[in-house]
């Protein structure tokens, strides 16, 4: 596993190093193209847990959230390029129990994602199809959710509110202790899209992303989140699928008409 984690991140490295090289050299390079833009749109997310004695009576599905961020693309010509992007994450899980246990586990988490992406481009006249993949770093902060306990009769649900909490303060009566967090969490990001040239300086796309999570939120929590003693299970991965509506223009040419407006 510290293998899998120290690989994950040399790739990061790497791409970030390679993308800040890209932006340096673009003024340098006739065939390079640097874009600015945004990205927003729903996703749907779901917990994978590693404790398969905890998956035989609890199942995760998906469930919706959305993200948007700030888009950057390093072109080093038609067909590559590097594209990140620095997005706020509404990710939620949704876990039903098949035990008497608890009904439902419902609960959203909030996060930064960074991904390092390499892509590539098929031109097609005036729009392009292209592929991504590359790491991502997540950086989780924090979230909420509520618990559904059974009555005595089962007809009847009361549900508990909790907070997630990272700190060793916290209140045993509202908030839910993250044992052992892992705030910084890395993954893989896998994706398609569509860009379609509105005018030689503007863009819009919509584009398809699938991130598997690779680091682990937690450990098993051993905080009671109702009266009847539940606890969490924290050690699982979030696999996130995305679809999102981008705009974004050509940063070269745009400077250009600035320059050109002011020296009027």
């Amino acid at each position: 596993m510290k293998k899998q984690v120290q690989y994950i991140r040399n790739i990061l490295i790497s791409c970030l190093a390679m993308l800040f090289l890209n932006s340096v050299t673009d003024s340098k390079t006739a065939m390079a193209q640097t874009y600015v833009g945004l990205r927003i749109g729903p996703n749907m997310s779901r917990s994978v847990f590693q404790d398969n004695d905890y998956k035989r009576f609890n199942r995760s599905y998906f469930s919706p959230g959305f993200s948007a961020g700030i888009l950057l693309l390093n072109e080093a010509n038609d067909l590559v390029g590097i594209q990140s992007d620095i997005s706020y994450s509404m990710k939620r899980r949704l876990v039903q129990s098949s035990s008497n246990v608890f009904e439902s586990n419902r609960s959203l988490f909030h996060y930064i994602d960074i991904p390092i992406l390499f892509k590539i481009n098929f031109p097609v006249q005036n729009h392009d199809v292209y592929l991504l993949a590359g790491p991502q770093i997540s950086f989780w902060l924090g979230g909420k959710g509520n618990i559904g306990i059974y009555d005595v009769n089962r007809d009847v649900i009361n549900r508990f509110p909790y907070q997630f909490s990272f700190v060793s303060d916290f209140n045993p009566g509202s908030d839910l202790k993250v044992p052992e967090a892992n705030r910084i969490q890395l993954g893989l990001t896998f994706g398609a899209g569509w860009r379609f040239t509105i005018n030689d300086i503007d863009y819009f796309g919509i584009e398809m992303r699938y991130e598997i999570g690779h680091t682990e939120a937690g450990a098993r929590s051993e905080t009671d989140i109702t009266p009847q003693g539940i606890t969490d299970n924290f050690k699982s991965t979030f696999h996130t699928l995305s679809i999102s509506g981008i705009y974004y223009f050509n940063m070269r040419e745009r400077v250009k008409i600035v320059r050109r407006n002011l020296a009027r």
